[in-house]
């Protein structure tokens, strides 16, 4: 008999964290496929513990093993649902190509950068700002400028390597330390914002980069004119998220109008031009203009054929 109750305590014990962990991983790994902000994993996790508290106080003939089992495996949960980088299935979705720059392309007022990145690539974002000509290029730099240096490259290092908590943390501080150097309507604010807007789209938190890419937007156009380049990348970024949430109505003209901003400040054979045509071509494809879509292709295809 003894035998017997230890294995339908173990059975119920496998039983149980079956249960109890089963819903969270097909959440974090088969529905979203990416990890989730503190406040979703934490709401998740409450409607688990609601959910299965009836099948496991079934299971379990104690309450009090019932909230303990439940508490462990909330815990467990919340692990699951905030580990890791946004998953290869969502960066599928973004549009297949950004206009950054690159730490050393001195030649371009639009920064380009390669193929399958997502616009939100904070490396790219930092190097925008680096090489901005309105970013600081003094030898000489004051403390709060070396300051806001390091807390761009641990932002980089944090964002690349999924430590969104603390890249959060540290983007805000950064944003801050921005602001009082150089003032509130500074393209590096913008960037800054930018950045930040790239965490929370990474982490689901869809509202709030959609609210920051804006302001990054609104204050480029301020600081630049509204044909710039860099408000063309500006305009990306928003098309790209509004692009991965579905949005493509509100995603294309701001496709159009970056396309438009490029072929007019660089020429119709510039591969930023190239990199704006395959962008909308992707849009197209997403809304079934399978034929309009081709022609951008070969359209962004003999602009870099020339390039060669």
């Amino acid at each position: 008999m003894h035998e017997i109750e230890v294995i339908k305590i173990f059975v119920s014990f496998v039983i149980t964290w079956c249960i109890g962990l089963i819903p969270a991983i097909i959440v974090r790994y088969i529905i979203l496929c990416r990890p989730v902000g503190k406040l979703v994993a934490i709401g998740t996790c409450i409607i688990f513990w609601i959910t299965i508290s009836f099948i496991l106080s079934e299971a379990l003939e104690s309450k009090g093993m019932t909230n303990v089992a439940l508490t462990m495996i909330s815990f467990v949960s919340y692990w699951i649902l905030r580990q890791g980088k946004p998953a290869k299935s969502e960066q599928k979705r973004n549009m297949p190509t950004d206009n950054k720059r690159k730490p050393d392309d001195k030649t371009s007022g639009t920064p380009v950068s390669g193929a399958n990145k997502p616009y939100a690539s904070t490396n790219d974002m930092v190097a925008i700002t680096q090489n901005n000509p309105s970013a600081i290029t003094a030898t000489t730099k004051s403390p709060l400028e070396f300051e806001r240096d390091i807390l761009n490259q641990e932002f980089m290092e944090l964002y690349r390597t999924g430590n969104y908590d603390r890249a959060q943390v540290v983007g805000m501080k950064a944003y801050k330390v921005t602001t009082k150097t150089v003032g509130p309507d500074h393209p590096d604010v913008a960037l800054c914002l930018n950045n930040l807007a790239d965490i929370y789209k990474a982490v689901g938190r869809y509202a709030e980069a959609e609210l920051l890419y804006n302001r990054s937007l609104a204050i480029m156009e301020k600081a630049l004119g509204s044909k710039h380049p860099d408000v063309a990348a500006s305009l990306n970024h928003l098309a790209e998220l509004f692009y991965a949430l579905g949005r493509y109505a509100e995603a294309e003209p701001l496709c159009n109008r970056s396309l438009a901003i490029m072929k007019k400040a660089h020429g119709p054979k510039h591969p930023d031009v190239a990199t704006s045509l395959e962008n909308l071509s992707a849009l197209y494809r997403a809304t079934d203009r399978q034929k309009d879509a081709v022609k951008l292709d070969q359209r962004a295809a003999a602009i870099r054929a020339i390039r060669q």
